[in-house]
């Protein structure tokens, strides 16, 4: 498919050239392989995350794109000082469902707990294929 579409010529300068390969190939291997988009990388760990620390995060975010269109001392600020709370926020949280989490483990119910969820962590590290 390459060769049928990719004919270049050789009295173009090597960048025009590179470009014209560039491009062929890029839409040869997208219509061949098709074309995935990802929105970002999904954060690991967040499944206990409540409310209050989601909104937090959001918080945190929001004035990080603000830092980067405006970049002043205030919005700095704001934002180290956004970040240092939802840092807070996360540890607390963090402590409060793992500590209710171990509680529930020593019991005699919680026994059984243990091995669901080495079997969930088992299959979510599985790879697709098998």
């Amino acid at each position: 498919m390459v060769t049928v579409e990719g004919i270049w010529s050789l009295d173009d300068d090597v960048n025009t050239m590179w470009e014209a390969m560039k491009s062929c190939i890029k839409r040869v291997v997208s219509s061949t392989l098709g074309v995935f988009k990802r929105k970002g990388v999904a954060p690991r760990g967040t499944w206990w995350w409540d409310d209050v620390v989601k909104k937090k995060i959001k918080e945190k975010r929001l004035l990080f794109r603000n830092l980067s269109k405006s970049q002043d001392a205030f919005s700095y600020k704001r934002y180290k000082l956004a970040s240092k709370e939802a840092k807070k926020a996360i540890k607390e949280m963090k402590n409060k469902f793992f500590d209710g989490l171990y509680e529930k483990l020593d019991t005699r119910e919680g026994e059984n707990e243990i091995y669901k969820i080495v079997r969930r962590r088992g299959r979510s590290s599985k790879d697709i294929n098998g």
